[in-house]
């Protein structure tokens, strides 16, 4: 076998599998998209509140203990590294504003709760970039299949 057959095999092979791993991406999409029901969890949102370093690790504890057992609230978390507590919230049952009101402002504490800025509010979901290769080709291949 002479050098040109041997490069002309390998190019060749090379675009056959380039090919067949985008023919699996597509059919991959294709089948992920086909047909899609709305997620269960769609109501569900996240909130964040900021505590400053001195505040009383028992008072938080208290805090996200009161903010578990209102309704709509489906989890909580504290991060004592860094004193954010995040929790999620069924977003037709509750609202970020109304369990810092309720939970945070009523017992006068000095922390923040988490807003999302004018500029990252536009950008959408940080998960999914429409502009990528992968966000467009999953739109055009959703199009196409539902």
């Amino acid at each position: 076998m002479t050098i040109r057959k041997g490069i002309k095999y390998t190019v060749i092979s090379l675009f056959s599998l380039a090919f067949l791993l985008f023919a699996t991406l597509i059919v991959h999409i294709a089948v992920m998209v086909k047909g899609k029901k709305p997620l269960s969890s769609e109501q569900t949102q996240l909130a964040r509140i900021d505590f400053p370093p001195a505040t009383d690790p028992q008072v938080i504890s208290e805090i996200e203990q009161s903010i578990k057992a209102l309704p709509g609230i489906e989890s909580t978390y504290y991060n004592p590294t860094t004193h954010i507590l995040v929790y999620a919230y069924n977003n037709k049952q509750q609202s970020a504003a109304q369990v810092y009101e309720s939970q945070v402002s009523a017992r006068n504490i000095d922390a923040l709760k988490y807003t999302v800025s004018a500029a990252d509010a536009t950008k959408g979901c940080p998960v999914m970039n429409d502009k990528s290769f992968y966000g467009r080709l999953t739109k055009t291949v959703s199009s196409i299949v539902n």
